[in-house]
């Protein structure tokens, strides 16, 4: 086979494993926050809710993720990086807040979301990462391999 094909053929495999890791993990390395709403009563309302926030009042941030995940068909919604709200605390336990949303109330729940225990995501994209670049090196390799043996062909 011809070396340029070879090489082709390595560099193709090497953008297409590091293009897919920004495709498929495009928050890796973000810290995420968890977020799930449900409606609630007014009585329900407890100690256990850290505060009570008149949704009028809450940041971008806070209402986009309060939206994200009452628009869900889950009521669960991710957000990452600069877009967790101050407003609310995301830590490796549950936080419960209450909204008041023009007299209806929520309860949000949030929490940090770390992948769990292994976190999948980030595994298989160092995995995608090191083979893109393993395979754009045995390009380079082949190529320099390749055009060393043709100039010592006499």
């Amino acid at each position: 086979m011809n070396y340029r094909i070879k090489v082709g053929i390595a560099f193709l495999i090497g953008i297409l494993l590091l293009g897919g890791s920004f495709v498929f993990f495009p928050h890796n390395g973000q810290d995420g926050c968890w977020n799930n709403v449900q409606e609630i009563e007014e009585s329900e309302i407890s100690y256990r809710h850290e505060s009570v926030f008149q949704y009028s009042q809450l940041s971008t941030d806070a209402k986009h993720a309060f939206e994200k995940a009452r628009s869900s068909d889950d009521n669960t919604a991710n957000v990452y990086g600069s877009r967790c709200p101050d407003e609310f605390s995301y830590s490796d336990g549950w936080v419960y807040y209450a909204i008041d949303k023009n007299g209806t109330y929520y309860e949000l729940e949030t929490v940090a979301d770390s992948g769990g225990l292994f976190p999948i995501d980030k595994t298989l994209n160092g995995l995608l990462i090191v083979s893109g670049i393993g395979s754009l090196l045995l390009g380079i390799i082949v190529l320099y391999r390749e055009r060393d043996i043709k100039l010592r062909r006499p």
